[in-house]
């Protein structure tokens, strides 16, 4: 997609002068672009529109999808089979290939369209943090969060054990039924897509 909003010469030139900035260390390919997000963001003409290394960005997130290492993800069935007194110290694993990706422009879309052989939409600024992922049936996928969504994968994958998230919510909300039944929505939407692994359970409080 960067190589189609750029075109063949500019392209070009932002490889070359990456290569050139930081030469490939390791002998495999695969990780020769890591830092090529970082050079087109400080580097003219590019880093005159930020929206190029958002681009970069994204496409690397996407890449890193389709080789990430596996995991077992736990399943809806899983969740059934725990007991209610086991529910408060269920800890849970973010699956290797999840990415939370916090961008300030419109690239997914402009992907997108690039993607879809059509006119991409001018960058616009839009601040917000996307899901990146590989689905249980392998295709990369993505989906934007609202920020407490996000947190709460983040205070999960910290080692934080699902009772905890629960007051943590119940706390910033004031109302206890409200916030378990957000946690079970946002924890049903997470097992459904794939996003979670079983860690292990937490002693008893």
């Amino acid at each position: 997609a960067l190589h189609q909003l750029l075109g063949d010469d500019h392209f070009a030139l932002a490889g070359h002068g990456f290569r050139r900035r930081q030469p490939p260390t390791q002998a495999s390919i695969r990780w020769f672009g890591e830092g090529f997000s970082g050079y087109l963001a400080e580097t003219a003409p590019f880093s005159d529109c930020p929206a190029i290394a958002e681009l970069a960005r994204f496409e690397w997130a996407l890449r890193h999808t389709i080789d990430a290492a596996d995991a077992r993800r736990i399943e809806t069935q899983n969740l059934q089979a725990v007991a209610p007194e086991q529910w408060h110290g269920l800890l849970f694993d973010l699956h290797p290939s999840l990415q939370l990706l916090s961008l300030d422009w419109n690239v997914p879309f402009i992907w997108q369209a690039l993607m879809d052989e059509q006119t991409p939409p001018a960058p616009e600024r839009m601040p917000q943090t996307w899901l990146v992922y590989r689905e249980p049936d392998r295709v990369s996928a993505w989906r934007s969060v609202e920020e407490a969504e996000a947190s709460a994968l983040t205070y999960l994958a910290a080692g934080n054990a699902f009772g905890a998230l629960c007051e943590r919510l119940w706390s910033e909300s004031g109302d206890a039924e409200m916030a378990v039944g957000r946690a079970a929505v946002w924890l049903r939407t997470w097992v459904e897509q794939g996003l979670l692994t079983v860690r292990a359970t937490a002693d008893a409080h």
